[in-house]
């Protein structure tokens, strides 16, 4: 089952998926850190427009922790003839062990040409 959650302006979308039940990762005190049990996988949203040359590419260290499973882009539904559509990126996290991790993103066309940036702390508990 998948359920989306939005944490702030910053963070996006943040889906769980558990593994037969659902699970909701617990954001503390500060909006940019997410609380994830060991095991889960989450779904991370980013709004995106490669079209346009722009497109997120995100990094967790330490990778041990959480790693980033797997990164999609998925167009929005755009009337036939439309070119420059935007949509969004999907990144799949795995917690794999517990610990800490910081994850940052970046919007960019790039290294040079960053548009925008964000990250967030991340905790994998047993």
């Amino acid at each position: 089952m998948l359920k989306n959650l939005l944490i702030g302006a910053l963070l996006g979308t943040l889906a769980a998926c558990g593994h037969g039940e659902e699970q909701t990762p617990t954001p503390t005190q500060d909006e940019n850190t997410l609380t994830f049990a060991v095991g889960s996988e989450y779904l991370l949203e980013l709004e995106s427009n490669p079209t346009t040359g722009y497109f997120w590419t995100c990094n967790i260290e330490p990778d041990t922790v959480i790693k980033i499973a797997r990164d999609t882009y998925v167009a929005d539904p755009a009337p036939e003839g439309l070119v420059g559509s935007g949509g969004r990126q999907e990144f799949r996290l795995i917690a794999s062990k517990a610990g800490k991790a910081a994850l940052e993103c970046a919007y960019a066309r790039s290294a040079e040409d960053v548009a925008e940036r964000r990250a967030f702390i991340l905790l994998a508990t047993s």
